[in-house]
């Protein structure tokens, strides 16, 4: 893959993922200051992230049938700009979700799209480096956004953000331009369907694997932004442990995607859940900032092994003829997991408090553990 092409894969990552976990920390909490109950902002979140989800899904499906993966790019950033500015207006929660959803949609989709791109023109022996440079847009994005908004919030409010959000956003079109996009032979139809059902036993052992991370993940992100709102930080202090704990993780990403070029992936990627269940034991006792910031370390780790080199593992079991639904299915479990999470999240922590939300949260993890064993029999 050219140098060209790889820094307008990484820009058009960058983007939404620096929208998208600039608001994540402050949603719920913005939510909250509109009337919400802990149940209707788990339910809220959990809505957003099933957009997001959609989004992803539409996005392999429309990339292997219409082959437009540089202009669906364009317009998810153009369309994005003015549901960024009426997220500002809301004043109703489920006005509030409807606006919330349709960022998130584009975002998921344009996120997908990247990492098709990605897998199309990645050559086998550059697979792990090339995820690996993918695997920042969501670190970076986290330090960007996460430090900026919540000062912003601190000094002008939520519509400060959002405006500033979309002023941002007008980039995400703008890196478009510079992707080059391939042709490939399309599973569309009935052989898609046939390609499909012959998918690898380890794909959908993956695909199990990330599902079930990410709905611990999202109850630990919903725990993270209540109990630093409830013991009273401020709003740059809830979006600053997010970009704290991306800071920490940032120059490990690189280097692990190399390493998984000659070593294998999925040992990484056990690694990564194991990572995971220390930060639900941190994120259990947290009190001071500087836990959050540690718990934030552990979790970002984790989410990136789970998204970069899942990703690389896609590419490396499937054929390029049905990468984009393959690619798109695995980027699904990810918002799914938000679903899930978010959903009951909300509900277990006001009904039985944080402490059983991240007892699941471990219990979730070791069974990801678990099944990365019949993932490495499948890819040795």
């Amino acid at each position: 893959m050219s140098n060209k092409q790889l820094t307008a894969l990484f820009a058009c990552a960058l983007i939404p993922w620096t929208i998208g976990n600039g608001m994540l920390p402050l949603l719920p909490v913005y939510a909250t200051r509109i009337g919400a109950s802990q149940t209707v902002v788990g339910l809220f979140m959990a809505v957003s992230y099933a957009a997001l989800a959609v989004g992803t899904l539409a996005a392999g499906w429309l990339s292997d049938r219409y082959q437009r993966r540089k202009q669906m790019i364009i317009l998810s950033g153009l369309v994005c700009i003015p549901f960024l500015l009426l997220l500002g207006t809301a004043q109703n929660i489920w006005i509030l979700a409807l606006y919330s959803s349709a960022v998130f949609f584009l975002g998921g989709a344009a996120i997908a799209l990247t990492g098709i791109l990605a897998g199309l023109f990645a050559g086998e022996e550059e697979r792990g480096r090339v995820f690996g440079v993918l695997l920042l847009a969501a670190p970076v994005g986290a330090v960007i956004g996460g430090v900026s908004t919540g000062l912003i919030v601190d000094s002008w409010g939520y519509p400060a953000m959002f405006a500033a959000l979309a002023l941002f956003c007008i980039l995400w079109p703008l890196m478009g331009f510079f992707l080059a996009d391939k042709v490939v032979t399309s599973g569309a139809g009935g052989e898609g369907s046939s390609e499909l059902a012959g998918f690898p036993r380890g794909y959908y052992f993956l695909m199990s694997a990330s599902l079930v991370s990410a709905v611990a993940l999202f109850v630990m992100l919903l725990v993270r932004s209540l109990e630093m709102d409830t013991q009273g930080f401020s709003a740059a202090a809830v979006s600053g442990a997010a970009a704290v704990g991306s800071i920490a993780s940032i120059p490990l990403l690189p280097i692990i995607g190399r390493l998984s070029d000659r070593r294998g992936r999925v040992p990484y990627l056990a690694l990564g859940y194991a990572v995971g269940i220390i930060g639900v034991l941190v994120l259990g006792s947290a009190l001071e900032l500087w836990q959050f910031w540690m718990a934030s370390v552990f979790l970002t780790f984790m989410v990136s092994m789970n998204t970069g080199l899942g990703a690389a593992l896609v590419t490396d079991l499937l054929p390029s003829r049905v990468l984009g639904r393959g690619m798109s299915l695995f980027n699904s479990t990810i918002w799914i997991g938000g679903i899930l999470g978010f959903a009951s999240a909300g509900y277990v922590i006001q009904n039985f408090g944080t402490s059983v939300s991240l007892f699941a949260a471990g219990i979730l993890l070791v069974v990801s553990l678990g099944l990365c064993i019949p993932i490495r029999k499948d890819t040795n």
